[in-house]
């Protein structure tokens, strides 16, 4: 399943972001494999260092859009910063998904 969940994050285009619902869905409807948004997420939060620099996991974010920077901290913040080197503007840690959310099915 995280080989599948790498070959899915890697065609999120830059200056673009998608949830971890979206995802999920993709590995149900393109592998067939069930799964749901908090393996997504489990799996992307167990990436190593390597693995975060190869793959674009910034470009996934929750359901309501926000970046819990608070919560996760040092990880939020360094989320926070990629997205935005991206020039994916974040306001009050909410993307506006609306102009920077991206469905493989559109």
């Amino acid at each position: 399943m995280k080989a599948e969940i790498m070959e899915i994050i890697t065609d999120i285009p830059y200056w673009r972001v998608t949830t971890y619902g979206h995802v999920a869905e993709l590995l149900d409807s393109g592998y067939g494999i069930k799964t749901s948004w908090w393996m997504v997420w489990k799996i992307l939060s167990g990436m190593t260092a390597e693995e975060q620099v190869r793959y674009p996991w910034r470009r996934v974010i929750n359901k309501q859009w926000y970046l819990p920077t608070m919560k996760l901290g040092e990880r939020g913040l360094r989320h926070k910063v990629l997205l935005e080197r991206e020039d994916i503007p974040i306001v009050n840690d909410i993307v506006n998904m609306k102009q920077y959310g991206w469905r493989k099915d559109e």
